[in-house]
């Protein structure tokens, strides 16, 4: 199901498209939570950098030690000094949960939903648009203007039988080329031969007027 001309092509852009919304999504939420808090999204990743520092992940506990390791291993600067002094300073202390700088969870995408609903749907048929748009037009394109006279919605643009003919010429083509390869392969040896035989026959004609 999943060979060439047979779904691959279907599956491979359903996932992707369906990867791409939930990426976007998370954006706009990101976006409008922005908007609605008046708070930068940076201010809550700065949070979210000094709880898994200081081991008060609320989700990713083991994961977070393991990011701050990296962090403060790989890093030039002292990043664990700078995020302390920013929680104490800019953030006021307020990282944790239920504070003004704790991340957005699924509770405020709720939030969000009831309360700004506009936005919501207008961001959403935004991402879909952008997702759905070129192969929506490319499928009315082909509609239009490439089926033609073909016949009714029924038939498809390129049939089973069609693939498999393109297929047995491909690997028609495929053969002859090879062939070619291979004699032009066999041509070069022989003239290599030649060239060898000339140069012997040559060694020995010098050798014979130098006695």
């Amino acid at each position: 199901f999943l060979r060439w001309g047979y779904g691959a092509k279907t599956c491979e852009t359903v996932a992707t498209a369906i990867l791409m919304f939930i990426v976007y999504m998370q954006q706009l939420f990101v976006l409008i939570f922005a908007y609605a808090t008046n708070t930068l999204p940076v201010a809550r990743d700065v949070c979210t950098q000094w709880r898994m520092m200081n081991g008060q992940s609320v989700y990713l506990r083991k994961s977070g030690h393991i990011l701050a390791w990296g962090l403060k291993h790989l890093l030039l600067v002292d990043a664990e000094q700078a995020t302390n002094h920013l929680e104490k300073t800019t953030l006021r202390e307020e990282c944790n949960v239920g504070e003004d700088y704790f991340r957005m969870g699924w509770s405020d995408r709720g939030r969000l939903v009831y309360k700004h609903p506009l936005w919501v749907i207008l961001g959403v048929v935004c991402i879909l648009s952008m997702l759905m748009g070129p192969q929506t037009a490319m499928a009315i394109h082909t509609r239009i203007f490439l089926l033609g006279g073909r016949g009714g919605d029924d038939e498809d643009l390129v049939t089973r039988q069609e693939m498999e003919d393109f297929a047995e010429q491909d690997a028609k083509d495929q053969a002859r080329l090879q062939t070619q390869i291979d004699a032009q392969r066999t041509e070069m040896e022989q003239l290599k031969t030649q060239q060898k035989n000339d140069m012997e026959e040559l060694r020995k004609q010098i050798e014979a007027l130098t006695r």
